[in-house]
């Protein structure tokens, strides 16, 4: 089983959508539950949601948290939603032996006028909370992977 935290955003919705048409088995977490099958709520700062989450999950797709605009507007919310919450929901993915566990991140972690090729190794220059927010978490997790046998894998 798949869960997708965020699936009721963008690109949550649309790879929710591809994954139940190629048979995929999935479990939807979103922020407030509407008429979605196969759907829970979660609060990602709240680890008694998170922890609920994740039974019986062979791999979690993390897409949850606050978007640029409201990270912004609120610097404690985006470290306790963006970085903490996916800490503790990747801490929690090693607790319960998920094999996969997908981080969406942002590409704006290499900084704020983007030019040219960009390469993984390349420099991080976070230049507003949610860059910093979206690195915090990354961090978090790379530590927290190199003593787990749970797969990470960091998408910008």
């Amino acid at each position: 089983m798949i869960l997708i935290t965020g699936a009721d955003g963008f690109i949550g919705n649309s790879l929710s959508s591809y994954l139940i048409k190629k048979n995929y088995s999935i479990l939807k977490a979103v922020r407030k539950i509407k008429n979605f099958d196969n759907t829970i709520q979660i609060d990602i700062s709240k680890k008694e949601d998170i922890e609920s989450s994740c039974n019986n999950i062979d791999t979690i797709i993390h897409l949850a948290g606050l978007n640029r605009e409201q990270c912004n507007r609120n610097e404690k919310e985006a470290i306790k939603i963006n970085s903490i919450g996916t800490k503790d929901l990747f801490k929690q993915a090693i607790k319960e032996k998920i094999k996969t566990f997908v981080l969406f991140s942002t590409i704006h972690v290499y900084g704020k006028e983007l030019v040219g090729e960009i390469k993984e190794d390349d420099i991080t220059l976070p230049y507003d909370n949610y860059a910093k927010s979206n690195l915090m978490a990354e961090q978090y997790c790379m530590k927290l992977a190199k003593n787990s046998q749970t797969k990470l894998i960091i998408l910008r």
